[in-house]
């Protein structure tokens, strides 16, 4: 999946995420910021989206803005948390939700050993929102083979219209 990430072999985008977390030699390929640096990129207006989640700084840079312009589909790995402000700055911007069992989830999570269980089980409790996200969001089930979401989510990236049918996915 991770040579897949950077062009989708279609024509899509997805950006490396700007996160004040160390690198780690297992996982997402990042680029780690101390505060100082995600502040001091902040306030030169080199990020197109930023949130804060899980004790970390977050950012998407601005050359999502001239991929957009040059008609490249971009999929951004964001926070539900931020949809809303993403939906301003980016009125067509198509929210897809990946997710899974809770179950899963959790062992996916402490496989990563990035996490404490208190922290896991925070992050489970916050899926109780889910129930409240837009009408527009598309679903994919991620609770079966991971190469079984992707499939899905490259064929949404990869449709004409950017809404596949149904909008909930498996």
């Amino acid at each position: 999946m991770r040579d897949r990430r950077a062009t989708h072999g279609c024509g899509g985008r997805s950006p490396r995420r700007y996160i004040t977390r160390p690198p780690q030699a297992v996982g997402e390929n990042h680029i780690a910021l101390s505060d100082a640096e995600f502040r001091a990129r902040l306030g030169a207006g080199w990020f197109a989206l930023h949130w804060s989640s899980h004790g970390f700084s977050y950012a998407i840079g601005r050359e999502i803005d001239i991929w957009r312009r040059s008609g490249v589909n971009v999929v951004v790995n964001g926070s539900r948390e931020y949809l809303s402000e993403a939906l301003a700055a980016y009125p067509d911007l198509v929210p897809v939700l990946i997710t899974a069992e809770p179950a899963l989830i959790a062992s996916r999570l402490a496989a990563r050993k990035r996490e404490s269980k208190t922290e896991i089980a925070e992050r489970l409790k916050a899926r109780d929102d889910l129930d409240s996200l837009p009408e527009s969001v598309i679903r994919i089930d991620n609770s079966g083979a991971m190469e079984l979401a992707g499939a899905a989510l490259l064929a949404l990236v990869t449709s004409k219209d950017g809404v596949p049918s149904p909008r909930s996915v498996k």
